[in-house]
């Protein structure tokens, strides 16, 4: 059965102002699964081609009031109608033919009526209409897409100008950070520094307490403000890429930070490490603020493990840092990598709460992925996940 786009069945007009013979023309065509419209007379026609849509129009030209002959070319001057195909019907000869063709119509069919014929050129005639209409929705939906991509177009034009104003105040908050905020930092730590020379000898035990309290202080605000200075130009610079040996970061960040190892016991367990694409001084930063943090929370530990390795999942690496420390509590994990979000006071722990935000922030713009699991007392596991070679998104480069 053939069916619009929508579903519907098709419409064929059939109209003669002998019910028998439209009773005829409905036994011939009802098994093609039509629907079929009966007119009587040339203005029922009208009246049914406002209602509805066809694919044909099957006339008769020989019909008392309006014939066959004007309804055709009052048919063919409507917009709307014109382009429907009319198949007169006639028990005349050529020139009855010849008047139909000057009115509109698209073919003859004389009587008595060859069944297989007349089903014939309307089956050609319907799929002509359905073929219309499935390029008209085609053009319609090609117009509304391209509507859609000149709306999106102009919603991205905006949001880069957003982003444009977002980074230029970025870049002055930036400033402010290194410049304003660092000016009256250096005056506060000098200040202090010469009252505990001016004290010398005279300092009691409060006093020294104070002088210690401001420069610790002073150091924690240097370190906020290295550390927010590194989050904000995390995003902004752009990425060096270059295949980087994460092994050779490793190996690097444990040199750096061996001063602090002094005295303390650590088991390193690494496995062996693939090598990634990426920006080599960012990922060094999400190496040393991995492994910076797993021997920060093992301090309290005498026997301490941390275990790097890395499992290939599809077409990316994982990356874990491990460590047997004091842990956090599992339902808390997502606010690990918020900015200035901590899961253990700056009594027990130092810190600024920026590191694992930057982490964060360098994974996804190369395209990866962190989380983190850990149970109170029993260690923590983080992740962080990158592209294998090759399969970097357009977007990260």
């Amino acid at each position: 059965m053939p069916t619009t786009p929508r579903g519907d069945r098709v419409n064929v007009l059939l109209v003669d102002d002998k019910p028998e013979n439209l009773v005829a023309l409905e036994s011939l065509l009802e098994a093609s699964g039509y629907h079929l419209v009966r007119a009587q007379s040339g203005e029922d026609a009208l009246l049914a081609l406002l209602e509805r849509e066809y694919a044909a129009i099957v006339l008769d030209v020989q019909m008392p009031g309006m014939s066959g002959i004007e309804l055709a070319q009052m048919i063919r001057a409507r917009r709307k109608t014109q382009d429907v195909p009319i198949l007169f019907l006639t028990a005349h000869g050529d020139e009855s033919a010849i008047a139909g063709y000057e009115a509109g119509a698209v073919d003859f069919l004389t009587k008595p009526l060859h069944p297989a014929v007349l089903r014939s050129k309307i089956a050609v005639f319907v799929e002509l209409f359905l073929k219309t209409k499935a390029l008209k929705a085609e053009v319609e939906e090609r117009r509304q897409a391209e509507e859609r991509i000149v709306q999106l177009n102009k919603e991205l034009g905006a949001r880069v100008e957003e982003l444009a104003a977002a980074n230029a105040e970025l870049e002055a908050f930036s400033y402010t950070l290194s410049h304003d905020l660092r000016a009256p930092l250096r005056h506060v730590s000098g200040f202090v520094t010469l009252l505990k020379d001016s004290l010398a000898d005279r300092q009691n035990a409060e006093d020294a307490e104070f002088i210690r309290l401001i420069q610790g202080a002073t150091v924690r605000m240097g370190q906020l403000i290295d550390d927010m200075l590194t989050f904000f130009r995390v995003g902004q610079v752009g990425i060096n890429w270059a295949v980087v040996s994460v092994t050779a970061l490793i190996e690097d960040v444990r040199e750096t930070l061996s001063p602090a190892l002094t005295g303390r016991a650590v088991q390193w367990n690494i496995h062996p490490l693939p090598e990634v694409e990426g920006d080599p001084a960012m990922l060094r930063q999400v190496v040393l603020s991995l492994i910076d943090n797993a021997l920060k929370f093992t301090r309290t530990k005498t026997d301490v493990v941390i275990e790097i390795g890395a499992d290939r999942k599809g077409d990316e690496y994982v990356f874990f840092v491990r460590d047997n420390g004091v842990g956090f509590d599992q339902r808390h994990a997502d606010k690990l990598f918020g900015v200035f979000q901590r899961l253990h006071s700056p009594t027990e722990f130092e810190g600024t709460g920026i590191g694992l935000a930057s982490v964060r922030r360098i994974v996804q713009r190369h395209s990866g992925r962190t989380w983190a699991e850990s149970n109170p007392g029993e260690g923590a596991t983080v992740y962080f996940s990158l592209p294998i070679a090759g399969h970097t998104s357009a977007h990260a480069r």
